[in-house]
């Protein structure tokens, strides 16, 4: 009997948790669209605010997504820290010897940088993979093909991205045209971060991840739109 109630109190409180930790969930989302309802508020107002704001944006996003999945954060640590230093190498590489993307420079909009490279641009790779990787759970793609679709969702981003790099001091490209090797590139280090995401994020607890993912690509998209109206 005493058993009995004791696991009964336990149950309410399992019951209990889990409704307080969903309506925190659901607050983060909440929060998430408010952040872009002011910021698209600024862009009408002050788009030189929005530059300034860029870097701060981008680690809440990430730091939303991380309390999201707070439960469960440990694989993802370990993707951001894979995905953030191999990222930020990466482009590293390509900033000081136009290889890789070709000749390009960086702005201030994302932050303070080591070699000319944004510190945080890594983190932005992990974020935007994570995004383009929840657009292929959405529409159920096979498995075989999904980290090909999940990077051809990033190259179709980044040549959205590239008409608003300048405007808020993200990037500018020596001369002005983007070469061809660039959308090269990014398609192929979508192809692997998408890659090592499909295979380490499998079991259903990961689930509302994707579902906070989504919801950041259509904020980005809308805010690209809304953005392309006022230019």
């Amino acid at each position: 009997m005493i058993r009995s109630k004791h696991y009964e109190r336990s149950s309410d409180l399992n019951k209990i948790t889990q409704f307080v930790l969903k309506k925190s969930d659901t607050l983060a989302l909440g929060l998430i669209i408010f952040l872009y309802i002011v910021g698209i508020g600024l862009l009408t107002q002050n788009p030189q605010l929005i530059t300034s704001l860029t870097a701060l944006m981008l680690v809440l996003q990430v730091g939303l997504l991380f309390f999201v999945m707070r439960r469960n954060s440990k694989l993802l640590l370990w993707l951001l820290a894979a995905i953030g230093v191999a990222g930020f190498l990466v482009e590293a590489i390509g900033v000081n010897t136009g290889i890789l993307f070709g000749e390009y420079q960086y702005g201030s909009a994302l932050g303070p940088k080591l070699f000319g490279t944004p510190l945080l641009i890594g983190v932005n790779w992990f974020l935007v993979t994570v995004c383009a990787v929840s657009m292929v759970r959405a529409i159920k793609e096979s498995p075989k093909y999904s980290a090909v679709v999940s990077a051809s969702v990033l190259v179709a981003y980044d040549f959205v991205l590239e008409r608003f790099a300048t405007k808020f001091d993200l990037w500018q490209w020596e001369g002005g045209g983007i070469p061809l090797k660039n959308y090269v590139t990014w398609w192929i280090l979508g192809y692997i971060f998408s890659a090592i995401i499909i295979k380490k994020v499998t079991h259903a607890r990961y689930v509302f991840i994707f579902t906070y993912a989504r919801l950041l690509l259509v904020l980005h998209i809308v805010f690209f739109v809304i953005t392309m109206g006022i230019q």
